[in-house]
């Protein structure tokens, strides 16, 4: 389960907090979440400090996400390593 509060705004960008593991139905929530900000004309930040785990669809997600200007901030060692690879070891 994965929880989503807004933060408020930090400059442009509207700040939002996920809790929880982001896996399976909840990326799709998730993913929804933040294409009706897009929709809206809002530049996101996401913390995702207290993420504790995500999938393979969960990572596609955040490396989406990334690749589309949003931020991410308070990413834990481990979740910034399975950023980085496929979440087998081998570079994503």
């Amino acid at each position: 389960m994965v929880r989503i509060s807004e933060g408020g705004l930090s400059g442009d960008r509207v700040v939002v907090k996920l809790e929880g593991d982001l896996i399976g139905p909840w990326v799709t929530e998730v993913a929804t979440y933040c294409e009706r900000r897009f929709q809206g004309g809002h530049k996101l930040t996401l913390d995702i400090g207290e993420v504790s785990f995500a999938d393979r669809d969960g990572l596609r997600l955040l490396r989406n996400l990334l690749e589309r200007q949003v931020n991410l901030t308070n990413c834990s060692s481990f979740l910034a390593e399975m950023l980085r690879t496929d979440g087998t070891g081998r570079m994503a």
